[in-house]
């Protein structure tokens, strides 16, 4: 979590929640997607963080995945949720959403 208010509290860049889910078929590239994604946001559940990242940090992050990951065996999508939709988030069950500086996090 300090990570993430670091990313939202530093410098004057906008920054946005990006919802990064994956699939990796091996344990060491996933271990270090998944290494590699803690140090950009916290997760949610098991394949899936959510990131807080500007422009630039979210092109060096796919950079970073890239470099990981084997693009003939794994997948790796990426969800933008804007300022605006993040009020219109809809959870169910055991879900809980936590407000940070202006951002919703699911967790």
């Amino acid at each position: 979590m300090k990570s993430i208010l670091n990313r939202l509290e530093s410098g004057n860049s906008m920054r946005n929640i990006w919802i990064v889910c994956y699939d990796i078929s091996n344990n060491k590239r996933r271990y270090r997607l998944d290494k590699l994604l803690s140090e950009y946001g916290m997760r949610i559940q098991f394949s899936v963080y959510e990131t807080i990242v500007s422009k630039d940090g979210f092109n060096a992050l796919r950079n970073k995945i890239n470099s990981i990951i084997d693009i003939e065996e794994d997948k790796v999508n990426y969800y933008r949720i804007c300022r605006w939709c993040q009020d219109k988030v809809i959870l169910q069950g055991k879900a809980k959403i936590a407000n940070n500086h202006g951002f919703t996090c699911i967790c």
